[in-house]
C-alpha cells in the first residue's frame, strides 16, 4: 500500500472519529439540556429529603397508624403502587418512594447494595418525620431490602407483606443465575451509554412506570420526563452490578437471626401464578421459583401465602386489588382487628 492511501485513510479514519466525538457531545448535551428543562418543568410530586448528601424523593397519603412503606422492584419508581397506594390510604398512612437515580431522587453512593439502601430508607422515613414501627411491603427485590431490615431491627417492623419477592438464593438455584448478571451488566452499559446520549429521548422510550400504561393522564407527562432521566439507566445497573453482595447480606442477615425472621408477627406471600403456554423450560423455572416463595413461609409463625392467578412478576399493577387486600389484612393483624372491609377504588 502505497503511503498516499496510507495517509489517505488514516485522514478518513480521523474525520469519521471526530464525527462521532461531535455527535456524542452533542447527543449528552440535548440529554443534559433536556433533562434540566424537565426538572423545572415537572417537580417532585411527594417531598425531596436529605439522607447524608443526596435528596430521596418521598410520596405519603392517608393518615393513621402503623405507617405502610412500599418498597419497589429493580427499575421501578414510586409510581409502581399507584394503583394499590390510594387503596391504603383510605386505612392509615402509606408511603412511597424512588431509591437513589430513580423518578425524582438524586443519584446515591456506590456500591448501591441492600444495606446501603435500606439504611438511607430508614433515614428518609425518620427525617420526613414517618414514625415506626412500620408495616413493609416489597416487591421483587424490595423484599430482600425489608427483610434485611427486619432482621436488622425488629423492633420497627409490626408485619410484613412479600409480593413475588426476589430471594437471595436464586442465583444459585434458577437455571443459568449464576450467569446472568454478568449478561444483564453488558445489556445495561449499551443501555446506560444510549440513555446518556440522548438516544432513549429520540426513540421516545422512557424509563419505568411512563411505559406501563397504568398512569392517569394527570401524572403520565411528569412520569415520561422522569423516565429520560440517564440518572436512572445508571441506578439500574449500579444495583444490578451489587446484587450478589446484597444477596449475602440478607443471607448473613437472616441467618444469623435466631428463631423465625418476624418471629410471631403478620406475614403474607403473594405469589405470580402459573404462566399460560409456558415451555418445558420455563416450567420448570415457575417450578424452582414456586419452591422459592414457600420458603418464606417460615419466616414468622403467622405467616400465609397467595398464588394470585393472572398475574406476572408486578402483582401490583396486574393485580393491585390481590396486594391492597393483602396489605389491609396484615394492617389489621398487627392493629389486632377482628377485621377489616376491603377497600373502595377511589
Amino acid at each position: 500500500m502505497s503511503s498516499r492511501i496510507t495517509r489517505w485513510l488514516l485522514r478518513t479514519l480521523a474525520a469519521v472519529a471526530v464525527l462521532v466525538l461531535l455527535v456524542a457531545v452533542c447527543g449528552a448535551l440535548y440529554q443534559a439540556l433536556s433533562t434540566s428543562s424537565d426538572l423545572r418543568r415537572y417537580p417532585p410530586p411527594g417531598k425531596m429529603v436529605d439522607v447524608g448528601g443526596h435528596e430521596l424523593h418521598l410520596y405519603c397519603s392517608g393518615s393513621g397508624r402503623p405507617v405502610v412503606v412500599l418498597d419497589s422492584p429493580m427499575g421501578s419508581s414510586f409510581l409502581g403502587w399507584s394503583l394499590v397506594q390510594p387503596l391504603i390510604a383510605q386505612r392509615t398512612r402509606v408511603c412511597s418512594y424512588d431509591r437513589a437515580g430513580y423518578g425524582w431522587s438524586e443519584p446515591g453512593p456506590l456500591p448501591r447494595t441492600a444495606r446501603r439502601i435500606v439504611s438511607e430508607l430508614r433515614t428518609l422515613l425518620s427525617d420526613a418525620g414517618e414514625e415506626g414501627p412500620y408495616v413493609l411491603v416489597g416487591s421483587s427485590v424490595g423484599g430482600c431490602h425489608v427483610r434485611l431490615w427486619a432482621a436488622e431491627d425488629p423492633g420497627e417492623v409490626s408485619g410484613m407483606v412479600l409480593v413475588d419477592s426476589a430471594r437471595e438464593d436464586q442465583l444459585s438455584r434458577l437455571p443459568g443465575g449464576e450467569d446472568l448478571v454478568a449478561q444483564q451488566l453488558h445489556q445495561l452499559m449499551l443501555f446506560r451509554i444510549a440513555s446518556h446520549l440522548g438516544l432513549m429521548r429520540l426513540e421516545d422510550v422512557p424509563i419505568g412506570e411512563a411505559s406501563a400504561g397504568i398512569l392517569s393522564p394527570e401524572i403520565e407527562p411528569a412520569a415520561r420526563a422522569a423516565g429520560f432521566r440517564s440518572a436512572w439507566a445508571d441506578a439500574i445497573y449500579h444495583e444490578t452490578a451489587a446484587i450478589e453482595e446484597s444477596f449475602a447480606q440478607v443471607r448473613e442477615a437472616v441467618a444469623s437471626k435466631p428463631g423465625p425472621l418476624l418471629d410471631d408477627k403478620p406475614l403474607i406471600v403473594l405469589s405470580r401464578g402459573p404462566s399460560a403456554g409456558a415451555s418445558p423450560e420455563e416450567a420448570g423455572q415457575e417450578k424452582i421459583w414456586d419452591e422459592l416463595q414457600k420458603e418464606f413461609l417460615t419466616e414468622s409463625t403467622r405467616a400465609t401465602r397467595t398464588v394470585v392467578e393472572g398475574s406476572g412478576h408486578f402483582i401490583q399493577t396486574d393485580r393491585p386489588e390481590a396486594v391492597a387486600g393483602a396489605i389491609l389484612d396484615v394492617l389489621q393483624q398487627a392493629r389486632g382487628e377482628s377485621s377489616v372491609s376491603s377497600p373502595s377504588p377511589p
